[in-house]
């Protein structure tokens, strides 16, 4: 299995060791870490054959299509692929004639093995597996694995919530005392019915909120032998302790020191669904 990592500079390109690098560009992603179109075109005219992934983690509207398609040519064709949940983007790319790899990762979509099928003709080099599902559902798709590469969410705060509505901007509307916190990324919230704070923003592009749990899976990490690609998340996480949960996945920190370094990390839904142990 190879590492997908999220970097915010051409520095971290030259100190962080994987096999994908993924940028999220302003205008054409949302982030708390965006990085701006010269930025990006900096790590990629350095990146010395390294795999540079765009990700395009939005849904956009006809008049964004231009924008993101004018952002993709300036990066093209020093870009290995892009990391996408807008299914429009595939045509986009085939009617001008852009030649990346594609991987569609919709969060919590891809539940089963039949979604595979529906991919497999397209242009979609590999799929990304739910999220919220089991291991026993997980080994379903590992099982019949033919074409379609898989990636698989290994660490981090898990996206819970998106939508285009700007709700801290609402919510003002009809609440003047309400603070000014758009583009404000130490924003948690918290229900009357729940204990745990989320993170959450507002930006140009619309609302997040994140789950509060850290997930890491890499104490079954023997389980995804025929995974292709681990995404290490990043929002919400300290730069120290992403940088050590690469060097994690890397071979080159001890699991039992990292734990008491982190000890708060869950295992997401591997067991919440079906309640199937580990192999």
């Amino acid at each position: 299995m190879k590492l997908f990592v999220e970097i915010k500079s051409r520095e971290e390109l030259n100190t962080i060791n994987s096999y994908g690098y993924v940028i999220s560009v302003s205008s054409v992603s949302s982030s708390p870490f965006n990085i701006t179109l010269d930025d990006a075109l900096d790590i990629l005219n350095n990146s010395n054959g390294k795999n540079i992934y765009l990700k395009l983690n939005l849904l956009y509207h006809d008049k964004d299509y231009p924008i993101v398609l004018d952002y993709v040519k300036k990066m093209y064709p020093m870009l290995t692929g892009i990391i996408f949940q807008d299914l429009g983007l595939v045509t986009l790319f085939e009617q001008n004639n852009i030649k990346l790899d594609l991987i569609y990762d919709p969060g919590t979509f891809n539940t089963v093995y039949e979604d595979t099928l529906f991919f497999k003709d397209t242009s979609i080099s590999t799929i990304s597996l739910s999220r919220e599902i089991s291991l026993s559902e997980i080994d379903a798709f590992l099982k019949n694995k033919k074409e379609m590469c898989y990636l698989y969410h290994a660490y981090g705060h898990m996206l819970m919530f998106y939508s285009l509505r700007k709700h801290f901007t609402n919510f003002r509307l009809h609440e003047e005392s309400f603070p000014i916190i758009k583009d404000d990324y130490n924003v948690y919230l918290k229900e009357e019915t729940r204990n745990e704070f989320y993170p959450a923003y507002e930006d140009k592009h619309g609302f997040f909120i994140y789950r509060d749990e850290v997930i890491n899976i890499y104490k079954y990490i023997d389980h995804f032998d025929n995974i292709d690609y681990l995404m290490l998340d990043r929002p919400y996480i300290s730069d120290s302790e992403y940088k050590d949960t690469i060097s994690l996945y890397n071979g080159l920190i001890d699991y039992t020191e990292y734990k008491k370094k982190y000890p708060d990390q869950t295992d997401g839904y591997f067991f919440k669904v079906m309640g199937v142990k580990p192999r």
